[in-house]
């Protein structure tokens, strides 16, 4: 299995300087998964502690 990130996602990455790996470990380690019916794409949603804060 690969994940790719989207632009919007990647553009998040480098505009909050959050760990480019973080959103892979959430995917992985999250309990809820959701399939987007328009693109077919697996989405995970979970909080993180980003910078100290949620």
């Amino acid at each position: 299995m690969s994940i790719i990130y989207s632009k919007h996602i990647e553009t998040r990455i480098i505009m909050r300087s959050i760990d480019y790996d973080l959103p892979i470990e959430i995917y992985n380690n999250v309990k809820e998964r959701f399939k987007d019916n328009e693109t077919g794409y697996t989405i995970a949603v979970m909080k993180a502690i980003i910078h100290g804060r949620f």
